[in-house]
């Protein structure tokens, strides 16, 4: 059995302490220096042309307690940061804490998880606000992003075949990335990239951890690599979309004997090390992307963009 424990956000639904294999899949200053992350007027002022931010806490720029600041949706996140590299105007229909279902199915996402500078709710889901607003801005969107999914395998947590259980939910989420998808592509100038990102494998650094958590990395490699990226990468595919694969932009396809020499840690796996420089999971055993993660996440969009 999997005891999958995650870290709770102020208005999500992850849970409170990352310890097992589901906590790798939760859901992330500029590019270069001198860049910044202010954040726009709502898009209801807003004007094009537009870059659409869709997902999650990710997407929402969600910050853990760190530097004496409080755990709240910033603008450290990626989506900030790829506005201000490519100089369009960010609309951001982000939700700490929803389900890929819950955005398509759901009601609107609480104020206090929504992003900063980020669209009024409205009646009904998310995803519905998403293709409302499209039916009026569609043919102004040159970039979309998608970061969903991550949230959906809590009802795998403490289940004995966490298989099964995460190909069922992960058969779920197809289902509502699809319908996403698909009226998302409808909307906008066939042009447009729209790129879906998967997240990082934070269980890959639980050896430098202490005491090293009950958890296998064996199993999390399966996880990423066997059953939510293949799911997520053919969703996408499937609907016009490329993949972005944030799991292997932050190590995860390095071998274990790579190592590097760490001030706080001594020599480690590299793969280690990434997570704990490009996450919180070292520090705070959060999950969620630092800005040097952010940054990360950005470069990988921005490079996917131009395939």
């Amino acid at each position: 059995m999997l005891h999958l424990g995650f870290s709770k956000t102020h208005n999500s639904r992850l849970p409170r302490r990352v310890a097992a294999l589901a906590t790798a899949f939760l859901v992330l200053s500029g590019l270069a220096a001198g860049c910044t992350d202010d954040p726009k007027e709502t898009a209801s002022k807003q004007t094009g042309p537009f870059y659409l931010s869709i997902g999650d806490s990710y997407a929402a720029g969600f910050r853990p307690p760190v530097d004496g600041r409080d755990a709240e949706n910033s603008t450290d996140g990626f989506a900030w940061k790829v506005a201000s590299q490519t100089g369009l105007t960010l609309v951001n229909y982000a939700c700490s804490g929803i389900t890929a279902v819950d955005f398509m199915n759901g009601t609107p996402c609480v104020a206090t998880a929504r992003p900063i500078g980020g669209p009024e709710p409205t009646e009904g889901s998310e995803g519905s606000a998403v293709l409302d607003w499209l039916e009026e801005h569609g043919d102004e969107v040159e970039l979309v992003t998608v970061v969903l999914g991550g949230n959906d395998v809590q009802g795998c947590i403490d289940a004995e075949d966490w298989r099964s259980c995460s190909r069922s939910e992960m058969e779920r989420v197809e289902v509502s990335l699809s319908g996403l998808l698909a009226g998302v592509r409808s909307k906008i100038p066939a042009s447009t990239p729209v790129i879906g990102l998967s997240y990082p494998n934070v269980l890959l650094a639980n050896p430098v951890l202490s005491p090293v958590p009950d958890s296998d990395a064996a199993d999390s490699i399966e996880f990423f690599d066997k059953i939510v990226n293949p799911s997520l990468k053919s969703v996408y595919r499937e609907n016009g979309a490329k993949f972005a694969n944030v799991t292997k932009a932050f190590g995860s396809d390095l071998p274990e004997t790579d190592t590097v020499d760490t001030k706080e840690f001594g020599v480690i796996a590299k793969r280690a090390e990434q997570i704990c420089v490009l996450t919180y999971y070292c520090e705070l055993r959060d999950l969620h992307p630092t800005n040097a993660g952010h940054r990360k996440i950005a470069e990988l969009v921005l490079k996917t963009s131009k395939k």
